[in-house]
């Protein structure tokens, strides 16, 4: 069996289905520039961004062996005021083993895995700020494509 070269040959092939989603990393530091307290810092996680700016940052590592398949995205946002780091895994499981290149996992993960677990990202970030600062930071939606861990997509 030769290894799967792309994500419409793992998808169309063997057909991994999505078994799980979970968190390992579900963190939020706030600035304590204004708090005086002990721990009193003298830096904002990121002085540079405006008032109301984010900015954001995607990580991917991928493993597959016999029928599984894992994409896990690391996912950093900073404000002026906080920062929140998300790492997030979806397990994938075929009914059969296969075999596919390193650079198939990634095109999985532009294709499939990152809109998988993007909504999970949103709610996480959305959850994280409303209960450290009191006002929830919703994540725009992102078209197909927008996040990619490999090379761009061919019309871009």
């Amino acid at each position: 069996m030769s290894p799967l070269k792309s994500a419409s040959e793992i998808v169309t092939g063997p057909g991994p289905v999505l078994k799980d989603v979970r968190f390992y990393k579900m963190l939020v530091e706030l600035s304590e520039l204004n708090e005086g307290g002990p721990n009193h810092s003298q830096e904002r996680p990121d002085e540079e961004l405006e008032d109301g700016e984010v900015s954001m940052d995607f990580g991917l590592r991928t493993r597959q062996s016999g029928p599984q398949l894992g994409i896990r995205v690391e996912f950093e946002a900073r404000h002026r005021d906080w920062l929140v780091k998300l790492d997030a895994a979806a397990e994938y499981e075929a009914e059969a083993d296969f075999e596919a290149t390193n650079d198939a996992c990634i095109d999985f993960a532009d294709e499939v895995g990152i809109m998988t677990l993007f909504p999970y990202i949103r709610e996480a970030l959305g959850n994280l700020t409303q209960r450290s600062v009191g006002a929830s930071y919703i994540l725009p939606t992102i078209e197909r494509g927008k996040v990619r861990f490999g090379a761009p997509a061919p019309s871009e």
